[in-house]
């Protein structure tokens, strides 16, 4: 066995030849031989909470707190393993250069992607067809020239020494992942979304059980809300809650605050780990450009093209689960698939299945993203011989029985119609203009800069997945198949975007060898540090910083809930005034605000979008749809029935603002008892 340290990539100002990088150890430097396992015992918890989390809905033993401690113990009982497995250096097969005829395959699919580049440019849906198919062509080359290479064999352990360039890459993917969790607690990115999810996790920190009915209206005397809540596949909110009783701070507190500390930094250091292990030059070259990217994401305002971009969504919205799968799992499920084609260590097949779990965990759109993924990655095992091409479909065990058990109990449900068509998601989330020029580049070229073997098979596998899914009939044939039209634009998530772009800086870095007289040796050292300056540079020029003052999430002075404070101001207020019975009627962002408080009081309406899915007697749903709209920015008219309607849902307490003058005088008319509840809010009381 050679000496391993040698043969570094990290090492940068060495002037020793290159050997091919299939004989060179996965760089890790002692920093990441003690975050790595933290990190992935975190991932083991999680996976195993939602086991747990299951299983005590399946058997209603619904107390949150034993389900901590099982959890926690089990990822105990793993630790000693997993420290001792990340004290390991192991060193892939020496595979061959790239011969003449892998060559002739690149200059196939760069000048395909040129193509599709200029295609897909005017965004017109009528040419995305064939701009798609450009796309596809421009992959079949990179398929080609990984089947023709050498069969994957497993990787031996080895040794391996660590370069400054190695530390510093660690130190500065530790300070970007600290930086975004705090600049995420900074950032006010809204969303009604939160009335249903965080509103979970207050009830559990509230009363440390698992709902399994509604608690957004009612105290669980409603069937849960159609759609997300009809099976609660989802496991992050109720463990946001469940840490919330255990340790005494609020629901709105672990999602706002503890989940986007622990996520954006995992997150950013899930994506430092893999472009670790797919990086043929320095790691922290090829990370500059995956942070450059996350930082200077699309700032579209919603709905508008871009506005779900893979680079804005990062830390403008980490608390929410669907963004925990997006920025963290997915990049962690490739580090996995990675390491088990390189090494096939039985214990990995059982992280493998828990990732699996996290991932329906964190988000139910789960179910019909891993299964197509999964089948991506295990085909490119499969085509390259490599005998662990089975494991991987552990990935999708969790997700494919949770979907059969789903389809079940929901009888064939749809949950509406196809949001975004493939060439809105693709111009969405990819991007569009110079922005998903880069975006569709490193889709197609990100996996040929990805180091040889099992590295740039998986690379490869994603983004072959996620153009596949793209595909112009894929919505419609998805939808067939799960019922999740609303959703299924997030088939645009299944390749590691950011981390593909970070590997074009150094595509090329084993191609130029330091080797020859002292100008052959500065020209091509200004090369390699060439392509990750221009590449950072134009990331820089046609990206914006996503928390600019004017855009959809700015930056606010001190950190905060994910809302408005006035509305969480007047909340608090109508909590104080409460008398204790009834339901409560305020502005709609003020009953949205009241959901994310407390579960011990229930608004009206906290959000009019539910109201199509809630379950309830016919006479009350009217009235509770006619109170609504008495309460929107602009209210109508006063209704006749105004009093009818508050008695049939027994409301106790009303409290209204400025812009609702004749609603005030009624509610005097009625003969409510007004009390101030702050600044231009009043609010009345039911008499007696």
């Amino acid at each position: 066995m050679p000496d391993a340290g040698k043969d570094d990539p990290d090492v940068g100002a060495s002037t020793a030849k290159l050997q091919p990088i299939g004989q060179v150890p996965v760089p890790r430097s002692p920093i990441d031989r003690v975050v790595d396992p933290i990190v992935e015992l975190g991932f083991w918890f999680f996976g195993l909470w939602t086991v747990a989390y299951h299983l005590a809905c399946w058997t209603r033993h619904l107390s949150t707190t034993p389900l901590l401690v099982v959890s926690a113990a089990a990822t105990a009982g793993l630790s000693p393993w997993v420290w001792r497995r990340h004290r390991r250096v192991v060193i892939e097969t020496p595979s061959s250069r790239a011969s003449r005829l892998v060559a002739v395959l690149f200059l196939l699919g760069a000048a395909l992607l040129i193509a599709a580049a200029v295609v897909l440019a005017p965004q017109t849906p009528a040419v995305y067809p064939v701009g798609w198919a450009l796309a596809v062509g421009g992959l079949v080359p990179l398929v080609a020239a990984a089947v023709v290479q050498p069969r994957l064999r497993r990787a031996q352990p080895g040794r391996g020494t660590t370069s400054w360039v190695a530390v510093v890459g660690s130190l500065a993917a530790l300070v970007v992942g600290v930086g975004a969790a705090v600049v995420s607690l900074y950032l006010r990115n809204v969303s009604y979304d939160d009335v249903f999810y965080v509103n979970k996790a207050v009830f559990v920190a509230e009363r440390g059980v698992i709902p399994l009915r509604d608690t957004v209206y009612s105290d669980q005397a409603l069937p849960a809300l159609r759609g997300a809540g009809t099976v609660p596949v989802q496991s992050i909110e109720v463990l946001q809650g469940a840490w919330g009783h255990a340790l005494g701070f609020s629901g709105g507190t672990g999602a706002y605050v503890l989940t986007p500390l622990v996520a954006a930094t995992a997150a950013v250091w899930v994506m430092w780990w893999l472009v670790r292990s797919w990086s043929r030059g320095p790691a922290v070259v090829a990370f500059a450009g995956t942070a450059a990217y996350l930082a200077w994401g699309m700032n579209m305002a919603p709905g508008a093209h871009g506005s779900t971009a893979l680079s804005s969504i990062f830390i403008r919205a980490i608390w929410q689960g669907k963004v925990v799968f997006l920025c963290a799992l997915l990049p962690f499920l490739y580090v996995v698939a990675t390491r088990w084609a390189r090494e096939r260590n039985p214990w990995d097949l059982g992280l493998l299945f828990l990732v699996g779990a996290a991932g329906v965990g964190l988000t139910s759109s789960a179910v019909f993203l891993l299964p197509p993924l999964v089948l991506g990655i295990c085909a490119a095992l499969a085509a390259c011989r490599n005998r662990g091409f089975a494991g991987v479909a552990l990935l999708a065990a969790y997700p494919i029985g949770t979907g059969v058990v789903v389809s079940r109990m929901t009888h064939d449900q749809s949950f509406g119609a196809i949001l975004r068509t493939a060439d809105q998601a693709f111009y969405n989330v990819i991007g569009h203009g110079w922005w998903g020029t880069l975006g569709l580049v490193a889709l197609v070229v990100g996996p040929w800069c990805a180091r040889s073997g099992a590295a740039r098979v998986v690379a490869a596998a994603g983004a072959v997945s996620l153009v596949v899914a793209l595909a112009p009939f894929m919505p419609e044939l998805f939808n067939e198949l799960t019922g999740a039209g609303p959703v299924l634009w997030r088939l645009a998530w299944l390749a590691p975007l950011p981390v593909l772009v970070g590997l074009l800086g150094t595509g090329l870095w084993d191609v130029w060898q330091l080797e020859g007289s002292r100008l052959r040796r500065s020209a091509v050292a200004l090369l390699r540090g060439g392509v990750p300056i221009a590449l950072v540079s134009t990331i820089v020029s046609v990206g914006a910083l996503i928390w600019v003052r004017d855009g959809p999430a700015p930056l606010m002075p001190h950190p905060q809930w994910k809302f408005p404070v006035a509305s969480l101001d007047r909340a608090a207020e109508m909590v104080r005034l409460y008398p204790g019975r009834g339901t409560v009627l305020a502005p709609s962002e003020t009953m949205a605000a009241l959901a994310l408080t407390t579960t011990r009081l229930h608004a009206v309406d906290p959000r009019r979008f539910f109201l199509q899915s809630l379950e309830e007697p016919a006479l009350v749903h009217q009235s509770r749809t006619i109170l609504s709209r008495t309460m929107a920015v602009q209210p109508p008219k006063v209704p006749r029935t105004f009093g009818t309607h508050l008695d049939m849902l027994h409301v106790t307490l009303v409290c209204l603002d400025g812009a609702q003058p004749t609603y005030r005088a009624e509610m005097r008319k009625l003969g409510w008892k007004s009390e101030p509840a702050g600044p231009d809010f009043l609010c009345f009381r039911r008499p007696g």
